[in-house]
């Protein structure tokens, strides 16, 4: 990788677009880009149009900011007297490309502003162009910038033989079924939750391995240019269905996958719009339940499943039904020292003590005169409460829970556990 030198080519069109130019600047150099740009010198000795001259000639990339004002100047079309710079410039760049025949790996045309495309100099619209006014466009460009492609060309391989091509498209069967079942599987799992339980941990892990034999695979990565954000996108919907983290750590696991699968197929608008809500949420801490629950969904089973929104409704329901009121309750409200951070401290001493990784698992179950049944297993002990929600009162059921809620009374550390 080089160090490229870089001149931007543009038009004073008006204070803030001058501003912007400069803040670009400023920002591929901050980059590591060396670039160049007139407004860093006040009075060049052999003057400005040979100081000009020299910069396009000399520098690895031109990068032409395209705007009506400079296409005019480009053209010769502006008013006599106005814009000489830009007119000189588009003068020296129109010979350039006629001298080479066209051929261009010198001058990168690039916006400010999406809506200047159709501004960009007619000599130039066969060649790639760069929408800075969104993220990914930078940095598109600065990866071509600094010779950093996406994709690289896997080495050129010893010439086939017949009894060859037979035994690698034996394997590319091969290949191909290993990945296509286990994206499938996890694939449609993840699709019928919340009917059917997921072990988050299990599927984000089979996924990322599978997702490691795809990235090695450059053959099989161009003949499926979908598989890899596909399987982003689950490894991201793992993280957003796991019980055992809060929403702000889904989020955070989540978003970089889901991100990256973004980025590798750019071509996903109702995607995107998933994966902005999401950012959104982790900013402000807090999201629209039903909002949220409507992102999830369409990231796991696609936007135009028609089960959704009766989804979205029987889970807002539930969270808040009786039994979800209950269980809230019981173990962040009904005393002093929350019950849930205790029964934490049992799956901790449960690790320390005995070696014993265990899950705390929770069942709840609506019984008659409004009492609900809260059960929980962490490893070999079980924890059981009935709880009255309208009189908020609860009743432990069992000798374990009652000694157990004496010690969560007291605020005492430990617990006792069999």
């Amino acid at each position: 990788m080089t160090t490229a030198s870089v001149f931007i080519s543009y038009s004073q069109d008006n204070a803030a677009h001058m501003a912007d130019v400069l803040n670009l600047a400023n920002r591929l150099r901050l980059d590591g880009v060396d670039c160049e740009l007139d407004q860093f010198h006040e009075a060049p000795p052999e003057g400005w149009p040979v100081w000009t001259s020299k910069r396009i000639i000399e520098s690895a990339f031109v990068l032409i900011v395209c705007t009506e004002t400079y296409n005019l100047r480009f053209e010769g079309k502006d008013k006599a007297g106005s814009g000489k710079g830009a007119k000189w410039e588009g003068s020296i760049i129109t010979q350039a490309l006629y001298d080479s025949e066209q051929h261009n790996t010198h001058f990168i045309p690039v916006l400010l502003d999406a809506r200047n495309r159709k501004h960009i100099p007619v000599l130039l619209r066969g060649a790639s162009f760069y929408d800075l006014s969104s993220a990914d466009g930078y940095l598109q460009l600065l990866r071509r910038l600094t010779e950093q492609p996406h994709e690289k060309e896997v080495p050129l391989g010893p010439k086939a033989t017949f009894d060859d091509r037979a035994a690698r498209e034996a394997e590319e069967i091969r290949f191909d079924k290993d990945v296509a079942t286990t994206v499938q599987y996890y694939t449609a799992k993840l699709g019928s939750w919340p009917a059917a339980e997921v072990d988050s941990k299990k599927a984000a892990d089979a996924l990322t391995a599978t997702l490691a034999k795809v990235e090695a695979n450059a053959a099989y990565r161009m003949k499926f240019p979908a598989i890899r954000p596909t399987i982003y996108r689950m490894i991201g919907g793992t993280y957003l269905v796991d019980p055992k983290l809060e929403m702000a750590d889904k989020l955070r696991s989540a978003l970089p996958h889901l991100k990256r699968s973004l980025e590798i197929w750019p071509d996903q608008a109702l995607f995107a719009g998933n994966v902005s809500f999401l950012e959104a949420c982790l900013n402000a801490g807090s999201a629209d339940i039903k909002t949220y629950l409507t992102t999830v969904f369409q990231i796991l089973r696609g936007p135009g499943n028609p089960e959704i929104p009766a989804l979205v409704e029987g889970m807002f329901a539930a969270a808040h039904g009786p039994e979800q009121q209950a269980r809230q309750w019981l173990f962040q409200e009904a005393t002093a020292n929350p019950v849930w951070n205790f029964l934490q401290a049992v799956q901790i001493m449960l690790k320390q003590e005995s070696n014993i990784d265990a899950d705390i698992e929770v069942s709840t179950k609506q019984l008659a005169d409004s009492l609900v049944e809260i059960e929980v297993h962490i490893g070999p002990n079980v924890f059981l409460w009935r709880v009255d929600y309208g009189q908020r009162t609860y009743t432990a059921m069992n000798d374990l829970t009652a000694g157990f809620m004496r010690i969560v009374q007291t605020g005492a550390a430990n617990a006792a556990t069999t």
